[in-house]
This record gives structure tokens, sequence and C-alpha cells, in this order.
């Protein structure tokens, strides 16, 4: 079984696959690897410094050619320092500020341009101004400004509406957008300096009503990175497998976390499967519980960061957790038990079906599993029959659903079932 726990450096500049092959590296010199789609710029203090978006690579460069790649064990000698910032006289917004700044040095020092007439004095145009993320905010410094005592106070440089980032293509070949292994290294030690958000998940003990919570660091590059990865689930949901990220190695450390609520008096004997997902109901519960399908489904990464996630998202998470508990306790028989995406017209859930070593439906195990619910919630569970399998049902949008419990308005609706794989 392939195994592999991923680090992800930012949203790093996508670079076509071809460049100039290094020689001696000099500072000034922009470099890659092939590993990895990140360009670097050799700085004076001898590290090396990334690009975070394409918008700021292309305010200080016109194309790739002068990109050396460097094998990725030269590349790891360098140092990550900061991040480069626009060029100076850049224009950017951030979104939930009403301001448009000017980048005066190469240091990302910015001044706010206060009035519409400034702004047009200095020669620029709504078409100057791009957008930048609020998470690399921290790259910038705003210089204080004092105010005219004549100046308005009304007055303030237009706001250009929001733009979307696109790329254009040379030809109709439409390919998976997802990035695939080659694309990705563990890179754990660029991870030491970066900005981390804490998050917090909660559990409430339904039998004492006691929370019990769950806290993670996300690095703001971590997080933006898939924020900034494709969002689509294909037309015929062919994509759908790509959210359920069960080789992230935060969401391991967030799995070990959870299983360690197992091991604390009040929750001993209650199932992990029931632990996981009520953290994921519980920390993202809307009280519109059915929100159905949404057109910019999540990663797991974006869900908790974020707060909130329909249908989809939480399934995601929550498929993602099961997977990476099984491939934890017992990477040699993860696959005795086989996940799916549950997929109606209009919600998303998660199946779990026992499987034995022919690869059919483990009887023995599923009457056990049976028993068991039947005696914690006085009810059998609910599951679906597919290829063979039965697949017990998760509802993951409303806390007063336990694992193998269907809710009424789904139940003799048809089901497609996306069974998902290590």
């Amino acid at each position: 079984m392939k195994k592999v726990i991923l680090v992800f450096v930012g949203i790093l500049l996508i670079l076509p696959f071809f460049s100039v092959k290094a020689g001696n590296i000099q500072i000034g010199d922009l470099i890659r690897c092939p590993e990895n789609s990140a360009v670097y710029k050799i700085g004076a203090d001898g590290k090396r410094h990334a690009f975070p978006l394409s918008s700021i690579y292309f305010s200080r460069y016109d194309n790739f050619s002068s990109v050396k790649t460097v094998p990725l064990s030269q590349l790891q000698i360098y140092q990550l320092g900061k991040n480069i910032t626009f060029k100076t006289g850049s224009l950017f917004k951030i979104p939930s500020v009403p301001k448009v700044y000017e980048v005066i040095d190469d240091d990302g020092t910015v001044e706010w341009i206060q009035s519409e007439e400034d702004f047009y004095a200095r020669g620029h145009s709504f078409s100057d101004v791009k957008d930048l993320p609020e998470t690399f905010w921290f790259n910038y410094r705003e210089v204080n400004v004092v105010e005219d005592e004549g100046a308005s106070s009304n007055t303030q440089a237009p706001i250009p509406p929001a733009t979307t980032e696109t790329t254009s293509e040379t030809n109709n070949t439409v390919e998976n957008p997802f990035l695939t292994d080659q694309d990705l290294v563990n890179l754990f030690d660029l991870l030491d300096n970066i900005p981390k958000v804490n998050k917090k998940l909660f559990f409430v003990d339904k039998f004492d009503q006691e929370v019990h919570t769950v806290e993670i660091d996300i690095p703001l590059d971590y997080y933006l990175y898939y924020k900034n990865k494709p969002h689509t689930m294909g037309n015929n949901f062919e994509y759908i497998e790509a959210y359920v990220t069960h080789d992230d190695w935060i969401l391991y450390e967030l799995s070990r976390k959870i299983r360690n609520l197992q091991g604390t008096l009040l929750l001993q004997g209650k199932l992990i499967s029931d632990i996981e997902l009520q953290v994921v109901q519980n920390s993202y519960y809307s009280e519109d519980w059915h929100t159905g399908f949404d057109e910019y489904p999540k990663y797991p990464i974006e869900t908790i960061f974020e707060g909130n996630g329909d249908c989809e998202d939480l399934s995601f998470l929550f498929a993602t957790l099961r997977m990476i508990y099984f491939d934890s306790i017992a990477p040699d028989n993860a696959e005795s038990q086989v996940f799916a995406l549950m997929r109606f017209s209009d919600h998303l859930g998660v199946g779990t079906a026992f499987v034995d070593d022919s690869g059919k439906n483990n009887d023995e195990i599923f009457s056990i599993y049976v028993d068991l619910h039947q005696s914690l919630y006085d009810e059998s569970p609910s599951y679906y029959e597919y290829n063979g399998l039965k697949y017990v049902y998760s509802e993951t949008t409303n806390p007063e659903y336990v694992w193998g419990e269907i809710p009424p308005d789904l139940r003799g609706k048809s089901v497609y079932i996306h069974e998902l794989s290590y």
C-alpha cells in the first residue's frame, strides 16, 4: 500500500516545465527544482525567497527564460527566506479593506493612496491594481501618512472590481487539473518560520454534555496552497476523490488528537467513528443543516481553517479522517474497510463497508457492528448495498445523527457511490 505524507510550500507560482539548466548559483539567480513548481530568487542574504503569486513574479520579470533548474538536494541547501513582494510602483488591494496601496520600495513598504485625485495624478488606472490575498499582508509594511488638514475624509482612491486571474490554453485538451505525486515534495523544515493560525474543533459528549476540544495549527501558506488549487468536481464528478486528502500530514496530526479523546475516561467505549463524526458535525454545524451542493467544493484544510462548509465539504473532511485513522492504526490492514462518498441528487454523505480478504462483504464484522450499534443507540444502522458490499451511512452535517443513521428525507432516494482508495 502506498503511503505518502505531504507538506506543501504555500501557493507558489506554477511554472511551465521549461527553464535553463543550472551552473553555479549566484546572488540574484532564479531557481526551481523538477520536484516542485515553486520559483525562488537567491538573495544577498544567501537565502532563497519565494514568489507567492504569479502576479508578483510578472511585476518583476517578463518570462521564465532565466529560471535555472537545480536538483532538489541543491535547492535545500539554501534556507527559506521571506517572500518576494510586488515591485516598486506596483498597486494592489486586499479583499476586506477599501484601500489601494502603492509599493514604494523593494522591501515591501507600501503607501495608501488616500484620494481619487491623487490616484489619477500619479498616472494610475484600474487595470494596474492587483489583488493580494489577505494572508500575504504580513509581507508588507504600511508607512504612516499624515493627512493634510484640508483634505476631505470622504474621498479615497476608487476601488476596482474584484478580478480573477486566468490562464490561456494553446489547445482544447482537458487534463486532470490536480497535482500528481511527482509535483509534491515533503519539506517539513520549510514550515518552521511560516505564520500559523490555531484552530479549535470540539466534540460534545451526548451522555454528559461535556465539551471536549482539539486544537491544530495550520500554516497560512499551507491553507493558501489548497485555496489556490483547482476547485471542481468535474462534469461527471470524476475529480470528487481528490478532495479526500488522506495523505495530508496536518490531518494525520488532527486524527491523532481525536484518537486521544477516546482514551479519556468519559469517552472510553465510545466508537471512534462517532467521535470523528461529531467533531465534524459540531465544529461546522449550521441551523440549515441540509445545505445541498455548493458550486465551490473545499478541501478539508480549507473547511477547518474557514470554520464552515456545506455537505460535500464536511463529507470530504469526515472521509479523510476515517481513512487516516485506519491507515494509522493498521496500515497493513487499512483496506479491511472501504470508504465511499454517497452522492444523492442534492446531498453528499459518507459510507463505510467491512471487507474480508477476498474483497467481499465481511458479514461477521458487519454483524458485530450491527449488534454494537443496537446496544448503544437502540436501533439498527442504515446502510446501502452496492456490488455485494453493505455501506453504512454517515450524515456529516447534523449532530443529531450518529454513525449509521440516515435522515428521513434521504431514505428511499437513489444514491451514487464513489468508492475511495488509498
